[in-house]
């Protein structure tokens, strides 16, 4: 069992550590309790550069300032589910499954008001209308917000338990994911009404629409179904090698390419596809059950989480490099400003911070100036200036060496980030930073 940091890090210790050396160009950077386990939704405000998450077990929604990585705002929230962010008028939308959507204030991150509707759970902003599309699980129904309003416009009637959104920008359309179904139905957004609904012949679980291809990419069982985004036709089903179930689904546009997740036991698999002929041109091994997958604009590279954090190469081609986080990776989200990737966790009340990085260097963005007051030791030996005894612990949390006051020689230790934890009296403890060079 795999567990965050056993403290919670002071404002001091939560700055960038991307500094050049580092052994490898992505690493996990920070850690930030967040109070409650459970964190399957994030979501970024880019107005007030905070990254939201919801937590389950502690039935609470937070904020996260990223130029702290420090949990700044904090409010109880009845069963919340899911979230997005609405630029356009700087609200945070969260499902809160069974009764509502709540409306969260994007400079203050305090509740506005809750908008009633049964069943909620599945949010997509739609930028071009300025609407929020929500599921209505348990009704088979797609709600329809006025997002200058708050108002519920419409309602309307799909397939059986919809679970997944997902937007057509180049014919305003919505595809609508129905998990009981096995179906996608197609929605004019113009209209509000059901164009085609297709059968795929096994749930849904993911899906990604190409404007570049101008197809829309739907997961389900050991196939990925490619459906029209002019037609509304089904085009044609790409049979994954070796079957699996895919789970997530991601786009990366500036190549003409997807990527599937896809479970398959001791072989669990990214399948990489080439939009223009449809065909499966790469596949690699990823740790075990991947079920998220976030591309990254900044640097290219594709973060699949599952047991741990598989960094992908664009090309889909081979893993970079798999690190280890918190136990039950669930949900990412990539803040490119910051060159980073937040990480959260079923199962522990951590969120990771991961560098998104190609270099090994801090590549511009506001975290640059934090990364100069991070320790970086160019040689393996730390001063510690005491009094008394410190620990040195890995971005896991467990003792790799005890200081002594004086020059302690850390040549036995891998380059990477690393914590140093000491007593301050009162029974309290104070916590930086130090990243080990290579």
């Amino acid at each position: 069992m795999r567990s965050g940091l056993p403290f919670s890090l002071p404002a001091a210790a939560l700055l960038i550590a991307a500094a050049a050396g580092i052994g490898s160009a992505q690493y996990v950077e920070d850690s930030i309790d967040v109070g409650g386990t459970g964190v399957s939704a994030l979501a970024y405000n880019s107005r007030a550069d905070v990254v939201y998450a919801r937590h389950r077990g502690a039935s609470t929604f937070c904020a996260i300032s990223c130029s702290l990585n420090q949990v700044v705002a904090q409010l109880a929230l009845p069963s919340p589910s899911l979230i997005c962010y609405n630029s356009t008028d700087n609200k945070a939308y969260v499902t809160s499954w069974g009764d509502s959507v709540l409306v969260i204030d994007g400079s203050t991150h305090a509740r506005r008001r809750g908008i009633p509707l049964r069943w909620t759970d599945y949010p997509l902003w739609d930028s071009a209308g300025d609407r929020l599309y929500v599921t209505l699980a348990d009704d088979n129904e797609v709600a329809v917000i006025d997002c200058r309003t708050d108002s519920v416009t419409a309602l309307i009637r799909v397939g059986a338990w919809p679970n997944r959104l997902h937007l057509n920008t180049l014919h305003r359309k919505l595809y609508v994911q129905n998990y009981d179904d096995c179906s996608v139905s197609i929605v004019d957004l113009t209209t509000n009404q059901v164009i085609r609904t297709i059968p795929l012949g096994s749930e849904p679980q993911a899906g990604w629409y190409s404007p570049t291809a101008d197809k829309y990419y739907c997961a389900a069982g050991w196939q990925v179904a490619v459906l029209s985004g002019e037609r509304d036709s089904l085009l044609r089903y790409i049979n994954l090698p070796g079957g699996g179930d895919a789970m997530a689904v991601a786009g990366v546009e500036p190549r003409g390419l997807v990527m599937v997740a896809a479970y398959w036991g001791a072989t669990d698999s990214v399948f990489t596809i080439d939009t223009g002929s449809d065909t499966v041109v790469a596949r690699v091994l990823v740790t075990r059950g991947p079920r998220c997958l976030v591309p990254s604009p900044a640097s290219g590279l594709v973060y699949c989480a599952g047991d741990e954090v598989s960094v992908l190469a664009g090309e889909g081609n081979r893993v970079i490099t798999t690190l280890r986080v918190g136990w039950g990776p669930l949900s990412q989200v990539v803040v490119h400003e910051w060159r980073r990737v937040y990480v959260g966790h079923s199962n522990t009340r951590m969120v990771y911070v991961v560098r998104d990085s190609v270099t090994g260097v801090a590549e511009g963005g506001p975290g640059v100036a934090a990364a100069r007051a991070t320790r970086t030791l160019a040689g393996h030996s730390l001063r510690h200036a005491g009094p008394g005894e410190a620990l040195l612990v890995d971005i896991s949390g467990r003792r790799v060496a005890a200081l002594v006051p004086g020059f302690n020689d850390l040549r036995h230790l891998s380059p990477g980030v690393y914590f140093v934890r000491m007593a301050t009296g009162e029974g309290r403890t104070a916590t930086r930073k130090v990243v080990l060079a290579e």
